[in-house]
């Protein structure tokens, strides 16, 4: 386990500044072996499904896959699925993994079923959506009415014509949170939904670890930048992912776990 507790002095008995030899020197004494970072990629390759990188970093590095290849393919498999609007393969494909994914989770199966109906619009098939929405849609938020809020504002895309020359549907006049529906942002959303719950039912952390460690890094720097000035690390991953002045919400900061607010002090 890294030990992050570099400062033992009270904060008002510490300089406002780090120098950069300091804090080289501070880096250097953590214990962060090859193997331990290894295990952390591997982790995040077979998390998200990349089969072929993961059998071939396993061989490499000679770590133990605790997945098979086939589970990994079948869930890489759902989320390109999801991610092109098949919905209706992508539940097959669910159902073959584990039956009671879908059956014992309502609120996902409302959520991957809905996704079909938002593809249903998008294809301009308008009777079959509503057909679709009444047949199957009405009858699960009916069961779980903080559903419905979601099917109605699902259903008002409707209200916004698209052009004939138009081959799908783009309701580029509805509300942007009417239009985000046809985004791939929202296929995103659901096949990263239906893939958590995939890795829950074979007893795996539904995240990468990798991910929790780069949060911890940018919670860590936060706190450690609001009581003093040091040289702030900036990996490639600031360019692309969290912004580091971005504040993690609730959630994100439960799932660091109960960080000692004395660490850095």
């Amino acid at each position: 386990m890294l030990n992050y507790n570099f400062f033992f002095k009270p904060i008002n008995q510490q300089t406002n500044a780090i120098s950069s030899d300091t804090w080289a020197s501070k880096l250097g004494q953590l214990s962060l072996s090859k193997a331990q970072l290894n295990k952390l990629v591997l982790d995040y390759l077979i998390i998200e499904g990349y089969t072929d990188a993961a059998t071939t970093f396993s061989k490499d590095t000679g770590l133990d896959m605790d997945e098979s290849t086939n589970i990994i393919k079948d869930r890489k498999s759902v989320k390109d699925l999801i991610r092109c609007g098949h919905i209706a393969p992508a539940i097959d494909l669910i159902n073959e993994i584990n039956p009671d994914i879908l059956d014992q989770n309502t609120e996902l199966y409302f959520n991957v079923q809905l996704q079909h109906l938002i593809e249903l619009i998008r294809h301009k098939q308008v009777d079959v959506a509503l057909h679709f929405a009444q047949s199957v849609l009405s009858h699960l938020a009916i069961t779980i009415p903080s559903l419905l809020p979601s099917l109605e504002t699902t259903l008002t895309l409707l209200a916004f014509d698209s052009p004939d020359s138009e081959q799908l549907a783009q309701a580029t006049d509805a509300p942007n949170n009417i239009r985000q529906l046809l985004s791939q942002s929202q296929r995103e959303r659901v096949a990263s939904m239906v893939n958590k719950h995939v890795l829950e039912s074979e007893f795996h952390s539904s995240e990468p670890k990798l991910s929790n460690v780069i949060k911890l890094l940018s919670w860590g720097e936060n706190a450690l930048a609001s009581r003093v000035n040091f040289p702030r690390y900036q990996p490639p991953l600031h360019k692309h992912g969290r912004n580091h002045n971005e504040k993690l919400n609730t959630e994100d900061i439960n799932r660091l776990g109960q960080f000692d607010q004395q660490m850095l002090t």
